[in-house]
């Protein structure tokens, strides 16, 4: 009896892991709040690729894949949640200004190429390769290592 329902709990765990997988989607199922995002942001870039990502807990996430190599993820209700340019600068608008200040204040040369947000901070990856933490406020934590 332990054996089967041992292997009842490990098949359930297995297909419910093979859900949470990045599935290509069609762009139409993207959130209107992530299409507007990108098309305010991104207006000149084409969308090559959509995924949705079902969480193990219930959340989904949302991937874009533009034609200039940019890939931004979305939370379940579009919101950006990270922006990564590869090596172009993020646009204006997207990082918040106190952060793009300290930047252009204390790296001037250097642009934020990824940034992504969580409940608690943002954290910015520089072209020249520095990555660093700031708090919900805008205000600097630390560099990263």
């Amino acid at each position: 009896m332990k054996k089967i329902l041992l292997t009842l709990v490990v098949a359930i765990f297995c297909s419910v892991m093979a859900m949470a997988d990045d599935m290509p989607i069609d762009y139409k199922e993207v959130p209107a709040n992530a299409k507007t995002f990108v098309t305010k942001y991104f207006p000149s870039s084409k969308v090559t690729a959509a995924t949705k990502d079902t969480e193990f807990l219930g959340g989904t996430e949302y991937t874009v894949y533009l034609d200039n190599g940019t890939k931004i993820d979305f939370n379940s209700k579009g919101v950006w949640t990270e922006v990564e340019c590869g090596v172009t600068a993020i646009p204006a608008g997207i990082v918040p200004v106190k952060i793009a200040n300290y930047v252009k204040t204390k790296y001037e040369g250097s642009d934020i190429v990824k940034i992504d947000v969580d409940k608690t901070d943002y954290e910015i990856r520089l072209s020249n390769g520095l990555e660093m933490k700031f708090n919900l406020n805008g205000d600097f934590i630390k560099i990263d290592d």
